[in-house]
């Protein structure tokens, strides 16, 4: 399946297009393969004439927040001609350098079936906050209103850009996207979380310092004894997006299991 891909991971909203494959048996897990760079989201819409409209999915991938601002990058939705889906593997710059990769940190999205309309919606252009948290309260009201789109929004303290996301399909044909199966071995639910796991391991010492089998058999204990006592996946925070890849607690810690 092929799509066009929104990335959310920082405000210039840059977008591509993607190969898109699923995880077998996991099909909210999703391999890219990028595609081609098609510039930033407000220029295709602004040479749109602040509507555009496109065959094929749009997958929005990841959301942002500044440290040291307001800046943020968010998604409403009420949930329903879309599906919530999260990355594990990618190709290609988006996903840094080298070849085909499980990702260290799974991202979260959103799939919309296509095709699809992409629309600017009228609001201030001038920097001001009260208008910008107007902005965002209208924002909630659309979703609750339009439970078909997706909003997408982008701004700080003093400013909110907002686009809607629309499914054109017809209702009767907004069931389960149809995306097909990854064929590369290594995208195994197994090796999906034991990489996933082993390398945020590592990310924790020192550059430079090479922990010893048994800190690392201690440190998945640890995890493995929090997903025991938290079976909710909410309470798996102790390795980032673990909780996004839609496995059971008994799925996940089986493999960790055999990581020792």
């Amino acid at each position: 399946m092929k799509a066009m891909v929104i990335d959310g991971r920082d405000r210039e909203l840059r977008t591509f297009t993607a190969s898109v494959t699923a995880v077998k048996n996991f099909p909210n897990q999703l391999i890219l393969r990028y595609g081609l760079k098609t510039g930033k989201l407000k220029k295709i819409i602004q040479a749109s004439n602040g509507c555009l409209e496109t065959k094929m999915p749009i997958l929005l991938m990841g959301e942002y927040s500044a440290r040291s601002s307001a800046g943020f990058v968010e998604i409403k939705k009420e949930s329903c001609s879309h599906h919530d889906i999260v990355v594990v593997g990618g190709l290609g710059q988006p996903f840094g350098k080298g070849c085909l990769k499980i990702l260290t940190i799974p991202i979260a999205g959103t799939l919309i079936k296509g095709p699809a309309e992409i629309k600017k919606l009228a609001g201030m252009e001038n920097s001001n906050p009260a208008s910008a948290e107007a902005a965002l309260a209208g924002v909630e009201l659309l979703a609750e209103l339009d439970p078909r789109s997706v909003f997408l929004t982008e701004g700080q303290s003093d400013y909110t850009y907002v686009v809607r996301i629309k499914s054109l399909a017809e209702e009767e044909e907004e069931g389960e996207i149809s995306i097909p199966p990854e064929h590369q071995a290594m995208f195994s639910p197994e090796n999906i979380v034991k990489n996933i796991v082993r390398k945020q391991i590592l990310r924790r010492y020192v550059e430079g310092y090479t922990p010893s089998e048994q800190q690392l058999k201690d440190v998945v204990d640890s995890i493995i004894d929090n997903i025991q006592n938290n079976p909710n996946p909410e309470y798996w925070d102790e390795v980032r997006g673990l909780s996004l890849l839609g496995m059971s607690s008994d799925e996940i810690v089986n493999i960790l299991r055999e990581l020792f």
